[in-house]
């Protein structure tokens, strides 16, 4: 979600009449998976990255490893195994209902991000990322 449009929604319900009572769900305009995400990524920046899925034991198992706090562990396990596991994965109209413009796609923002520089760093390692999740 492009944060432009997360405030473009903001700012028209708080400062705009006939928003009263209204609730705009917002949302990307099209479902990505991680892996798709990342391929978009390593298209717009010339560079490979890949995803590697794990289960969620092999996660929390990383996370007690560096010693994080029990309270986020059981977090992380309840987003992944009940919020994100894609019963709640949809597209929605709420940029377009407040705002009357489609909200930015991913492809998009990940080329205006590439654009800036911020991904164009060396990795440590080598010239492939890896992402877990």
């Amino acid at each position: 979600m492009d944060i432009n449009d997360i405030e473009d929604v903001v700012v028209a319900a708080l400062t705009q009449e006939g928003h009263e009572g209204r609730l705009y769900e917002v949302t990307d305009p099209i479902l990505l998976s991680v892996r798709e995400a990342m391929e978009e990524i390593s298209k717009v920046t010339g560079r490979e990255s890949r995803f590697e899925q794990v289960s969620i034991e092999q996660y929390e198992e990383m996370l007690v490893e560096h010693q994080i706090l029990d309270d986020f562990t059981w977090l992380i396990n309840y987003l992944f195994t009940n919020v994100l596991d894609g019963r709640n994965a949809s597209v929605t109209e709420g940029v377009h209902q407040a705002q009357r413009h489609d909200p930015k796609d991913f492809e998009n923002r990940a080329r205006e991000t590439a654009e800036t520089g911020i991904w164009s760093s060396e990795p440590v390692s080598a010239q492939t990322r890896t992402c877990r999740g």
